[in-house]
């Protein structure tokens, strides 16, 4: 079982078809899809060329040192004493949303250990090489860490301008290089999934929906949650109110000028960060577990430093040790649920499509992940993440540009949600009468996919668990004409 975000696997699949063609001259953007991280995949396709089998193992244990690392960076950064140091890397690396990152598969967890490092070398004296080479990194691990290494190049000067000059510098250069290396790979700029994601799900720039979404991140259902969970989601407002205390205490107990700036740019970082993905209107949970993670270190720090002077301090450490286990189970059972809804179910599905094409063929659907990584079969999603394609169509017919590629690209598998029963897409298109008809005429349903937990395990403790997680069912479509048995 792999506990792989779904989008990891567009990762994978870069990655994958980077070893096996390695080179640029081989149209190489058309082999590199679905990514915004220039660096990340580079590392997953030397996983792959050391182990193809294993290169999922791999990845996990890489983004698992990847968060360990980081978390020493940042307690460090907080903390003076060893000890304390010791107790806020422990408690940190084991907060849900470390543990989340350290095995989904994505740039998250480097990501992370880049900022960790950056932020590491703006607290301490002495170390503006660190600090440097991690702003240069931020931009090549994912381009809207930009905005993080703005925020900290800014701190910098108010600590030291040499060493904030020589960071500016280096930006500049990561930059240069994220956009050079992204013309390269993708054939543009700029990552052609951001542009994708703005045609695809088109959201409003109104004064009142950027309103709504910053409130929803920050009181609905809020990205500073212990672990991304509808259970939870009642103590948003809870949870920002601890997050701010925590800085508030953090400010107050500050020794010097250099600690005050550290703690006001990671401040500014977990409020404007967010706020800047709201007025973008697409958000995905993943975006903002590097800002979950620092407020949340924070906040841990202060914890650790009161509960140690306390009287009762060991009292105060065993129910700190509780709520730990709690909410790491509590990611546990989120973890389990989504692996098996995602490596069997769906993975399941990828891997019958394999089977029935052998391979060959062109493969349609929303889910751009795991299903295409299993069938091997050259993909077109309905977002546009993996290839531009489908943007084609997206921009010259909004309304009814599902059908127009449908009949223009002619797929030979089709995968759709239980909505496409009544012809109705992802987006909420319903196919006209003369569109079902042609539809029939020209594709026929290969199979019905149902999640049943019963599949997969025999406990009903286990299958209840899986049940917190209900999936829909899948429509796996085939051309007539293509004669797969």
């Amino acid at each position: 079982m792999h506990p792989l975000q779904e989008d990891a696997y567009i990762t994978l699949r870069s990655a994958r078809h980077l070893a096996e063609y390695g080179d640029f001259s081989f149209n190489f953007h058309q082999h590199f899809p679905g990514t915004t991280s220039l660096l990340y995949p580079l590392i997953v396709a030397a996983f792959d060329l050391l182990s193809t089998s294993s290169m999922i193992l791999l990845v996990q244990l890489f983004g698992t040192v990847c968060v360990i690392a980081a978390c020493w960076f940042l307690a460090r950064a907080l903390c003076h004493e060893s000890p304390r140091q010791r107790i806020v890397w422990l408690l940190t690396a084991c907060w849900p949303i470390a543990l989340l990152m350290s095995y989904i598969g994505m740039e998250t967890a480097l990501l992370v250990l880049v900022l960790g490092a950056a932020i590491f070398a703006l607290a301490k004296e002495n170390h503006t090489a660190l600090f440097s080479v991690s702003v240069l990194l931020l931009p090549l691990v994912r381009p809207d860490a930009v905005s993080y290494a703005v925020l900290f190049c800014a701190a910098m000067f108010l600590i030291d301008w040499r060493a904030a000059v020589r960071g500016s510098l280096s930006l500049l250069a990561g930059c240069g290089v994220f956009l050079l290396g992204t013309r390269l790979t993708t054939g543009h700029f700029l990552p052609t999934t951001a542009r994708a994601k703005e045609i695809a799900y088109h959201p409003s720039h109104s004064a009142a929906a950027v309103t709504d979404r910053i409130r929803d991140l920050f009181l609905g259902h809020s990205f500073l949650l212990p672990t991304p969970t509808n259970y939870l989601v009642r103590l948003s407002p809870l949870v920002l109110i601890l997050i701010a205390a925590g800085f508030a205490f953090a400010f107050r107990y500050a020794r010097s000028r250099r600690e005050r700036v550290v703690l006001g740019t990671l401040a500014v970082a977990t409020i404007l960060i967010p706020v800047a993905y709201a007025y973008g209107g697409v958000v995905f949970a993943w975006y903002l577990y590097p800002a979950n993670w620092i407020a949340t270190a924070v906040a841990i720090a202060v914890l650790v430093r009161g509960a140690l002077r306390i009287r009762f301090r060991w009292a105060a450490i065993t129910l700190l040790a509780i709520v730990w286990i709690g909410l790491a189970f509590m990611q546990w059972t989120k973890a389990f649920t989504s692996a098996t809804e995602d490596y069997h179910y769906r993975g399941d599905i990828g891997r019958y499509l394999g089977t029935v094409s052998q391979g060959r063929g062109t493969l349609f659907l929303e889910p751009a992940g795991l299903i295409p990584y299993y069938s091997g079969l050259r993909t077109d999603d309905e977002i546009g993440l993996v290839s531009d394609r489908a943007t084609y169509f997206m921009e010259h017919d909004p309304a009814r540009w599902w059908f127009d590629y449908v009949s223009t690209q002619r797929p030979d598998y089709i995968v759709e949600r239980a909505s496409f029963d009544h012809y109705s897409t992802i987006e909420g298109y319903t196919l006209a009468p003369d569109q079902q008809s042609w539809f029939n005429a020209h594709y026929r349903l290969l199979r019905r996919f149902h999640y049943v937990p019963a599949a997969y395990y025999s406990s009903p403790v286990l299958q209840r668990i899986l049940a917190m997680g209900p999936m829909e069912d899948y429509l796996v479509f085939e051309r007539r004409d293509t004669g797969a048995q």
